[in-house]
C-alpha cells in the first residue's frame, strides 16, 4: 500500500501533469454552446396565438416556463432515474432523461405525454397554459419540429473553424436524444463535418456527467490532452476529476434569452494553449 506522503505526491504530480499537458483535442458541448433555441422558429412551431395567450395570461419567462413544463412532465412519469440537469441547472424530469439516454422513441414519449395531459386537465392553471404545454410537448418530442427550432451560435462556429485550421482535433460530446441527433448533424452538415467524432448520449446510453460517456472520448485521446468546453458545472467538475482540462462557458444576457460568451472561451483557451506550449518548449 502507498503511504500518505506518496499518495499526496502522486496526486500533485497528476494535477500538474494534467494541467500542463499539451492540448490536442477540443471536446465541445452542443446545447447552449454551439446550438441554441431560435425564439422566432419556436414561436411559429408552437403557434403565435397560443404563445400570445400564454404570455398574456400566465407570463412567458423562459426559466419559469421551463420549470412549469418539467413539473408537468414529472407528473406524467415519476419513476426514479439518474439525475441529469439542463443548461439552466434545472433537474430534468424522468421522461426527458429517458429521451436523452435513447431509452424510448420520441413518438412513444409524445403519445404518452399528450394522453396524460388530456386525462388530467386539473394539472393546468387555465386553458391558455394547457394549450401552450400541449404545443410545447408536441414540438419537443416531434423530431422534425424540434430540429426546425434549433439554430447555430455564429461566434462558436467561427471559433470551431479557427481551431480546425490550427490543427486541433474536434469532438462533439453532448447530452442529446438519439432520434434528432442525426437530422441535426445533417441540417448543419457544413459545421458538423468539421468534427472528427460525434458522441451523443442517446447513442451511448450514458450522459454527462457520468463516466461511460467520457470514456468514449478517452478511446480517442488521453484525458490530459483534451479540453472540455461546456456550460454545465456538473459536467465540468466530472471532466476535471477524470483529468481533462476544462473551460466553463458563461452566458451573456440578451433581451430575449442568453448566448454563450465565446469571447471568454477564446480568451481562456488561448491562455491554456499558450501555457501548455511554453511548458512543452522548455
Amino acid at each position: 500500500m502507498f503511504g500518505k506522503k506518496k499518495i499526496l505526491f502522486l496526486a500533485l504530480f497528476w494535477c500538474l501533469f494534467s494541467w500542463t499537458a499539451p492540448i490536442s483535442h477540443i471536446v465541445l458541448d452542443l446545447g447552449g454552446v454551439l446550438v441554441r433555441t431560435s425564439g422566432i422558429r419556436t414561436f411559429k412551431q408552437v403557434g403565435i396565438v397560443t404563445m400570445l395567450r400564454q404570455a398574456y395570461t400566465n407570463g412567458l419567462d423562459p426559466v419559469e416556463t421551463k420549470k412549469r413544463l418539467y413539473e408537468l412532465l414529472t407528473l406524467v412519469d415519476e419513476q426514479v432515474t439518474i439525475p441529469l440537469y439542463d443548461d439552466e441547472g434545472l433537474l430534468l424530469p424522468p421522461l426527458m432523461v429517458q429521451w436523452l439516454l435513447g431509452q424510448e422513441k420520441n413518438s412513444i414519449l409524445r403519445k404518452q405525454i399528450l394522453h396524460a395531459f388530456a386525462q388530467h386537465p386539473e394539472w393546468f392553471t387555465n386553458k391558455a397554459e394547457s394549450d401552450f404545454m400541449h404545443a410545447m410537448a408536441r414540438m419537443i418530442f416531434t423530431t422534425s419540429s424540434f430540429i426546425n427550432t434549433r439554430s447555430l451560435v455564429c461566434e462558436t462556429v467561427q471559433f470551431i473553424k479557427e481551431c480546425k485550421a490550427n490543427g486541433y482535433k474536434l469532438i462533439v460530446l453532448s447530452n442529446w436524444d438519439k432520434q434528432s441527433f442525426k437530422p441535426l448533424c445533417k441540417k448543419f452538415n457544413s459545421v458538423f463535418c468539421l468534427f472528427d467524432e460525434l458522441i451523443c448520449s442517446g447513442n451511448v446510453g450514458s450522459a454527462k456527467p457520468y463516466m461511460p460517456v467520457y470514456q468514449k472520448v478517452f478511446q480517442l485521446a488521453h484525458p490530459e490532452n483534451c479540453v472540455l468546453i461546456d456550460d454545465q458545472k456538473e459536467n465540468i467538475k466530472a471532466a476535471q476529476m477524470l483529468g481533462m482540462q476544462t473551460i466553463h462557458v458563461k452566458k451573456k444576457k440578451k433581451m430575449i434569452g442568453a448566448l454563450p460568451d465565446i469571447e471568454q472561451v477564446k480568451k481562456e483557451f488561448s491562455q491554456l494553449s499558450s501555457a501548455t506550449k511554453s511548458i512543452a518548449a522548455t
